[in-house]
Formats: C-alpha cells, sequence, structure tokens
C-alpha cells in the first residue's frame, strides 16, 4: 500500500502541534505518532525516490521524519513503564521503522533528533505522566 499521503499529513500533524510549536494545536501524540510509524512501517509500495523524500518531510523546517521517530523512540525508551503502558507500545511501533546502532546510547548529541527527544520528554513528563487534578 502506498501510504505517502497519509505519512505526510500525520508528520505534519506532529510537526505543527503544540509540543513544537507554541501556537500549535494539541494532539493526543502518543496516538499519532503510532499511526505514522504503522504507515511507515506498511509503505511498501512506495519507489525509492519517494522514500528518500518521506524521510526527508521537514527538511526545510525543525527536524525531519527521521529525526523525528528516532528522538521520539528514544524518549519512549527513558519513559514507558513496563509493556502495559502506551509509551511502551509506542516505542514498538517506532521500532518497526527504526533501530539505533549497536553502541547508540541516546539521540546525538546537538541534533535536530535530540532537540525532538528533549520535546518529547518533556511532553511525557508534563502531559502523559502528569498527575490528574
Amino acid at each position: 500500500m502506498n501510504n505517502y499521503d497519509t505519512i505526510k499529513s500525520l508528520f505534519d500533524t506532529v510537526a505543527g502541534c503544540r509540543m513544537f510549536r507554541p501556537d500549535g494545536p494539541v494532539i493526543d501524540f502518543i496516538d499519532v505518532m503510532t499511526k505514522l510509524a504503522t504507515a511507515v512501517r506498511d509503505d511498501d509500495d512506495t519507489d525509492r525516490e519517494d522514500l528518500a523524500e518521506i524521510w526527508s518531510f521537514g527538511e526545510d523546517e525543525m527536524f525531519t521524519l527521521g529525526d523525528l521517530i528516532a528522538g521520539t523512540w528514544w524518549a519512549c525508551t527513558h519513559w514507558h513503564g513496563g509493556q502495559s503502558c502506551p509509551v511502551y507500545a509506542l516505542q514498538c511501533a517506532l521500532g518497526d521503522v527504526y533501530a539505533p546502532g549497536r553502541i547508540a546510547s541516546g539521540p546525538e548529541e546537538d541534533s535536530c533528533e535530540c532537540w525532538v527527544y528533549s520535546n518529547a520528554c518533556h511532553w511525557f513528563e508534563t502531559v502523559h505522566f502528569a498527575p490528574r487534578v
């Protein structure tokens, strides 16, 4: 299935959300990211040229699709609460399309991937795991 348009739409939803833009809308980050990872995983109809373009979505913005997936995966490794946690489920979905190198211990320092990681960690801490009042 060719998911090019779906991937682009989901990427734009995340890139424009409040996590990354102060005036952006609040979204269900875990749900949208899970759908994005699934769309990337299931995209088997894309030719090489489209595939390169998909992974570089956002290239002229703050971060690319690759930065978003990698940074979020690293944030999930630090914030999931075990197998019954939605953050763990997201990490697994992201793991279907991203696997760090064998010697990697975190996001690449001073990179867009690291910036995504920091924003995702902040979101997990202040929104997802924040005490409900």
